[in-house]
């Protein structure tokens, strides 16, 4: 069996990352880590998160992790450095999508949503110090907010009612553009495109962690190639019909640091709901 790529998070927010992956990286294996003994990782001191960071790296690299991907802005804010110092292998991190934010043409007010801990960090600083750009960058720290999304799996009433008065905070409209700063937030784009009526767009930066995770795959040969004819040959149809049973193939393997069967059930719930977002065939079957 080809080497896993190992992905963490706090909690279950990463699975939106390792969705992301699934569909751009078909061929590859993942073993994925929730440490949901120590979440939320965004209302901890920098130094617990590194400790945590430290420790939960070791086991996904003694567990033959080929790369290891930090499916946490806060985990990636207080750790990434020394990660890269100690272990010589591809480590990618995730930032906050200020960039791609800046870069969306009408947009007059760039908000982001994050854990305290991300907002209040110097790596967040330094992001946004070494952009070049007129537009007014607000800051939108959501304490809580992690723990509401791991306790209703998703966006459930409470998540909404909070989300609500959120956004009333702000008067969200024409010209802002609203940066999902947390992989958890990922979970809820339903959600708030339809408390906001679909006036502000939404990024985040999954895609761009995933395909910098690609290109360093392929850079030191290590990315595991997809019989392209093969696949070809199937409609996108049939892809869909056939309901590819991931987690038989052995392909994925969800830990968390609780050992709680609850987490593995919500994790493929989770993950089946974002492939489907995401249009892939790579459903999560319980047949």
């Amino acid at each position: 069996m080809e080497k896993p790529i190992g992905v963490f998070d706090s909690g279950l927010g990463g699975i939106s990352v390792l969705a992301q992956m699934i569909v751009t990286l078909p061929r590859e294996n993942f073993l994925y880590y929730g440490d949901s003994k120590n979440a939320p990782y965004g209302e901890k001191t920098k130094e617990e998160v590194l400790d945590f960071s430290m420790h939960v790296s070791k086991y996904l690299i003694d567990r033959g992790s080929k790369a290891l991907v930090v499916a946490c802005n806060t985990a990636t804010s207080a750790a990434i450095k020394d990660l890269r110092k100690s272990y010589d292998l591809p480590i990618i991190g995730m930032e906050p999508a200020v960039k791609p934010a800046v870069n969306m043409k009408n947009i007059k007010r760039v908000v982001v949503m994050a854990t305290p801990f991300t907002l209040k960090e110097k790596k967040f600083h330094e992001l946004v110090q070494n952009i070049d750009t007129s537009k007014k960058i607000v800051k939108l720290p959501c304490p809580g907010l992690v723990q509401l999304i791991e306790q209703e799996k998703g966006a459930g009433s409470k998540v909404q009612a909070y989300l609500i008065r959120l956004f009333n905070s702000l008067s969200l409209g024409k010209g802002d553009v609203l940066v999902l700063g947390c992989t958890h937030y990922v979970f809820l784009t339903n959600v708030i495109h339809e408390i906001l009526n679909n006036r502000v767009p939404l990024v985040h930066g999954n895609v761009g962690t995933v395909l910098e995770l690609k290109n360093q795959l392929e850079r030191q040969d290590i990315l595991t190639l997809c019989n392209c004819n093969k696949d070809s040959n199937k409609s996108k149809k049939d892809i869909h019909s056939s309901r590819i049973k991931l987690q038989h193939q052995q392909r994925i393997q969800l830990i968390n640091s609780h050992q709680d069967l609850e987490f593995r059930r919500t994790g493929w719930d989770l993950l089946d709901c974002e492939l489907r977002k995401l249009g892939s065939g790579n459903y999560i079957s319980r047949e």
